[in-house]
């Protein structure tokens, strides 16, 4: 089931790639965040879904993550913010907190994972 999971998110951020950079007219920076992002996302949801989430692997994914959305913000200041501005416009206000909600979804398993692991660590447990 957790694999099960895994593969929709990271399917998911895959098709993002493609939505996202919509044939090379899109925001081309977010599009390779997506799809640097995939494979994080899916190890994340495994980590977060584990029996004994790990809190190593979850907070280096953390760094990962945040290290790649600074990558990002630097590559749509590069290209112009134009480009993420008119998606954001195409998309309105629903397809936007869609698409920011599903470009972050690796911080909530993350999250998930490290509450998780601080929920077993707590004495009489």
């Amino acid at each position: 089931m957790r694999y099960l999971a895994a593969t929709v998110i990271g399917v998911l951020m895959l098709y993002g790639f493609l939505i996202i950079g919509a044939g090379g007219d899109g925001w081309i920076a977010g599009a390779f965040g997506c799809l640097f992002l995939a494979p994080l996302s899916f190890v994340a949801c495994l980590n977060a879904l584990a029996r004994r989430p790990s809190r190593n692997v979850a907070l280096n994914l953390l760094f990962l993550g945040i290290s790649a959305c600074i990558f990002v913000w630097m590559g749509t200041l590069y290209e112009g913010t134009s480009y993420f501005f008119r998606l954001s416009t195409a998309f309105g206000g629903g397809g936007t907190t869609l698409l920011t909600v599903a470009y972050l979804n690796w911080v909530f398993t993350c999250m998930l994972a490290l509450y998780r692991v601080h929920a077993n660590d707590r004495p009489g447990r």
